[in-house]
């Protein structure tokens, strides 16, 4: 049985589809930091999967420290962080891994914290944010996210392709949970070009 890394690592892959990829996954490699500098190469998406939990009504995130071991930040932290950067991501996706097993129903497990990281996001200057707004099944995050990546690459437009993921799932009783936050004016992300 694979392990729910290397399943979450294959399944945010393939959803890129044939966008270049570099996984932060081995141990002591998804520190926050270590995250934070690899930005600072400049990437235009960044696809964090992780778990996360509102405590006292604050986002928090838990990532791993140097040894591998669980991490928790505070979401105000990757807000900042993120809006230090000189070259900002254009696009950040930010799921939750599976937790209840892995089977193709298992639900996330976030209680919301990435939703509530989409707008402060949104408002330190990310172009635009997908996040999820609860606990989301990985049957749904398994084609929608897939989806979305397909559309998007055919023409930058964020809430089109958005649009057409939701579509894929509409069926599933959890099909509103992806929410996008945008602040660009006409709706497609910068770094696309025709023929991209």
């Amino acid at each position: 049985m694979a392990s729910p890394k290397s399943t979450e690592t294959a399944r945010a892959t393939h959803s890129l589809g044939t966008l270049p990829v570099t996984i932060l996954a081995e141990p002591g490699a998804a520190t926050f930091n270590g995250i934070v500098s690899k930005l600072r190469e400049g990437y235009d998406i960044l696809y964090l999967v992780c778990h996360g939990a509102l405590i006292e009504d604050e986002p928090r995130l838990c990532l791993e420290d140097e040894t591998g071991k669980a991490a928790i930040v505070p979401g105000v932290e990757l807000v900042t962080r993120l809006s230090e950067l000189k070259q900002r991501p254009r696009l950040v996706v930010l799921a939750s891994c599976q937790s209840a097993g892995t089977g193709a129903d298992g639900q996330s497990t976030d209680e919301g914290v990435l939703a509530a990281l989409g707008p402060r996001l949104a408002q330190a200057g990310i172009p635009a944010v997908v996040a999820m707004q609860g606990s989301v099944t990985m049957r749904t995050i398994g084609t929608f996210m897939p989806t979305f990546f397909e559309e998007l690459q055919k023409d930058g437009q964020i809430d089109r392709a958005m649009a057409v993921a939701r579509g894929a799932v509409r069926d599933w009783e959890d099909w509103w949970m992806p929410v996008l936050y945008m602040c660009l004016k006409q709706g497609r992300i910068r770094w696309y070009t025709p023929g991209f």
